[in-house]
Formats: structure tokens, sequence, C-alpha cells
């Protein structure tokens, strides 16, 4: 799951090398949505709430990487895990709530924000890869 995502990021990567900003949001997005993440309703999570989607992490990846946590600090792990998955969403929500709208750019990103983007989803991706060996 992370490897198919680590080559869309590297599609990203050479997106912006040739100054193609909008490709480098479409492959993290992508990268994102269909090997990271999972868009669930809330209720899933707790019924008590609102029926809004949110994005979560994979369970297959959660799993993975609790299980390589050290047993006298799970909670830490879990706490940790929370605070990617929290970014992740963040960058999600830059992609899509400023730039695109569906597959159209809404607005253009400057090539330093198209950067910024690729670089935080990269470093997490690469950071739960080497959690996982």
């Amino acid at each position: 799951m992370l490897a198919k995502a680590a080559v869309l990021l590297e599609a990203a990567k050479k997106d912006l090398y040739q100054g193609n900003y909008e490709g480098v949001l479409l492959s993290v997005r992508n990268a994102l949505t269909h090997y990271i993440m999972k868009r669930v309703s809330e209720e899933e999570q707790s019924p008590k709430q609102h029926r809004r989607k949110k994005w979560i992490l994979k369970e297959e990846i959660k799993n993975s990487f609790l299980e390589k946590a050290p047993d006298n600090a799970e909670k830490e792990y879990k706490d940790l895990l929370k605070w990617v998955e929290e970014e992740f969403r963040a960058q999600l929500r830059i992609i899509n709530d400023v730039y695109m709208h569906k597959e159209k750019i809404r607005v253009y990103p400057r090539p330093e924000d198209a950067e910024q983007i690729l670089s935080i989803t990269a470093y997490l991706v690469r950071y739960l890869s080497q959690c996982l060996i």
C-alpha cells in the first residue's frame, strides 16, 4: 500500500521538476485517497455525531504500525499515529479546499505550495514505511 503511494509521490516529484504543479497536487491526492486513507462517516467512529465524511488512515497501516510499537510505549505510538493521520488529513484539506475541485484546478498553486504539500506527504509516507520494515 505504502509502496504504491510512493510510486505516485515519485511521479509528483517529476511533475514538480517539470513545473506541472497541478500534476503534483493530483498525484499527492491520489496517493493519499487511494492507498493511505479511507473515507468513513463520522457515525462509524462515533454514532452520536453528524453523518459527515472523514478521512482516516487505513486499518492495515494503523495495525501494522502499532504492532511494531514497543509494548511499554503503545499509548505514545497511538498518539503519534493520530498526529500523522491529522497531518495527512490537513494536506488533503489544503488540496481539496484551496486548490482543486474534483479534477479541476480552482486556484493554481505556487511552486513552493506544491513543493511543501509534496514534501510533507512524502516525509510522512517515508516515516511510516521505515517503521513498518
